[in-house]
C-alpha cells in the first residue's frame, strides 16, 4: 500500500519477521536491460543483467533502508520468478541470501550500509580469476524486484556448490581438518604447504593489486591451499607502495586466515596451527615465507 510524498512512493515491505519501508523514486532504463548469454556452469540459465552504471543510477534513485540479519526470509521476484531467499550471512555492504532460481540453488547479494560500492565486485572478480586467483565461479548485477520496488543485487555461486573446498573465516560453516590432514601442518612443512599461497601473494603484488583483510579466505583445490579472494568491492584494485611491506600484510591476513580455517578445537591441539592466528606467530615464520617469496 502506497502513499504519495512530494513524488516518492512510500511501500510498506514485509520481509521476514518484520516490517519495514523501501523509499524509492521511479527508476526508468534509459535502455533494454541486457541479458547474460553466455552458457554457465552452475546451470543459472538466462538472467537479466545489469552493468555497474545502469547500478549506480538506479541507486542513485533510491534510497533503501538495509537489510540485515533479522530478515530471516526475503520475498523476491528475479526474472518474473517469485522466489523466497532465506539469510546466509551479512557484512558491511551487503547481506546474503540463498535461493533456488531455475531449479538451482543460487546466492543473492542485497543491499546493506555501503551496498554502492559492491557494484564494482563482477568486474573485479573477473579481473583476478584472468590471472589465475581463485574467486568465485559466477558474480553478476541483476535488478531484483521486493513487494514492487526494483533494486540492484548481486548473484553468485553458494560456496558448497564450487568444484572445491572454501573456507570463509566470516563464515565458519565447515572445518578445514575434514579434508586436509592438520598434523602435516609444522615448521617442517613450510614450503610445501604454503608455496601455493606464496605464488598467490605474488600474483597480487606483481600486479600492483592492493585488497584488504576481509577479502582473503582459504579453498582447498587440487589438494593445495589457496588464496581465495571474496569481498571485492574496490573502485581500483590497482596500488602505489613497497613491495615488501605489501608481502608482510599479505602474509599476515593469510596465515590468519589458514588458522580460522580449522575449527577453534583443533587449531588448540597443533600448536602451529594455534600460532599462525597470532602476530607473535607468523613473525616466526616471516623469514622462511619470504625466502619462498624470493625464489619465486
Amino acid at each position: 500500500m502506497g502513499i504519495d510524498r512530494a513524488g516518492i512512493k512510500l511501500t510498506d515491505v514485509i520481509i521476514g519477521y518484520g516490517k519495514r519501508l523501501i523509499e524509492t523514486k521511479p527508476y526508468f532504463p534509459k535502455g533494454p536491460l541486457r541479458y547474460v548469454t553466455e552458457p554457465q556452469a552452475n546451470g543459472i540459465g538466462l538472467l537479466k543483467s545489469m552493468t555497474k552504471e545502469e547500478a549506480k543510477e538506479m541507486l542513485t534513485f533510491c534510497r533503501i533502508k538495509p537489510f540485515s540479519a533479522r530478515d530471516r526470509q526475503v520475498a523476491m521476484k528475479i526474472n518474473g520468478q517469485d522466489v523466497l531467499g532465506t539469510w546466509i550471512e551479512g557484512g558491511g555492504s551487503k547481506c546474503a541470501y540463498r535461493v533456488k532460481l531455475n531449479g538451482e540453488e543460487v546466492c543473492v547479494l542485497l543491499p546493506h550500509a555501503n551496498w554502492g560500492a559492491a557494484v564494482n565486485e563482477p568486474q573485479n572478480m573477473l579481473e583476478l580469476k584472468k590471472l589465475g586467483l581463485v574467486t568465485n565461479d559466477y558474480c553478476k548485477i541483476i535488478p531484483v524486484e521486493v513487494n514492487g520496488s526494483t533494486i540492484p543485487a548481486l548473484i553468485s555461486k553458494p560456496y558448497d556448490k564450487h568444484s572445491f573446498k572454501i573456507f570463509d573465516k566470516k563464515n565458519p560453516n565447515d572445518a578445514l581438518e575434514k579434508y586436509f590432514d592438520i598434523n602435516k601442518m609444522s615448521e617442517e612443512n613450510i614450503e610445501e604447504i604454503f608455496t601455493p599461497l606464496i605464488k598467490d601473494i605474488k600474483t597480487l603484488i606483481d600486479n600492483n593489486i592492493h585488497i584488504a583483510y576481509d577479502s582473503f579466505n582459504i579453498a582447498l583445490k587440487d589438494g593445495k591451499l589457496r588464496l581465495y579472494l571474496n569481498d571485492l568491492p574496490y573502485e581500483k584494485l590497482v596500488r602505489k607502495g613497497n613491495n615488501d611491506e605489501l608481502f608482510k600484510i599479505y602474509t599476515d591476513y593469510a596465515t590468519e586466515a589458514v588458522a580460522a580455517s580449522f575449527s577453534w578445537s583443533a587449531a588448540r591441539k597443533n600448536p602451529f596451527v594455534n600460532s599462525l592466528g597470532s602476530i607473535a606467530g607468523t613473525d616466526k615464520i616471516y623469514p622462511k615465507l619470504l625466502d619462498l617469496y624470493r625464489k619465486l
